[in-house]
């Protein structure tokens, strides 16, 4: 091996550690503050999700747990809002179209990139 081919080499580890320390400091993202629920068209009620709880909403249940939101229980025939699972970043929604029932994450920071492609 040549004195450029480990230079080489080395340089491409470097760009490859800076890259991977890059992507996790973008991993310390600041959560959501709130959850805002609307039901029947009209707002309903504002819930931080820093505590646990749980919220009636008409006939359907929606837990808040460790800065998550998920409905857990529903009468709805399809069950779509039960099958979302939990949401945590801001702008999520869960719909339950039957009951009329809209839960947004809101507030906190901004998340920069979701994804990144080559």
């Amino acid at each position: 091996m040549k004195r450029l081919d480990i230079l080489l080499i080395g340089g491409a580890l470097i760009i490859a550690l800076l890259l991977f320390i890059f992507l996790q400091v973008g991993e310390g993202r600041v959560s959501p503050q709130t959850a805002e629920i609307y039901y029947q068209g009209q707002f309903y009620q504002k819930i931080p999700l820093g505590k646990d709880q749980l919220i009636p909403i008409g006939n359907n249940l929606l837990e808040i747990k460790n800065g998550q939101a998920v409905m857990i229980a529903a009468d709805c025939p399809d069950k779509v809002c039960l099958k979302t699972g939990p949401i945590s970043r801001q702008g999520q929604l869960i719909c339950c179209l039957p009951n009329q029932i809209l839960v947004r994450l809101s507030g906190g920071q901004e998340e920069g990139l979701d994804a990144i492609t080559w």
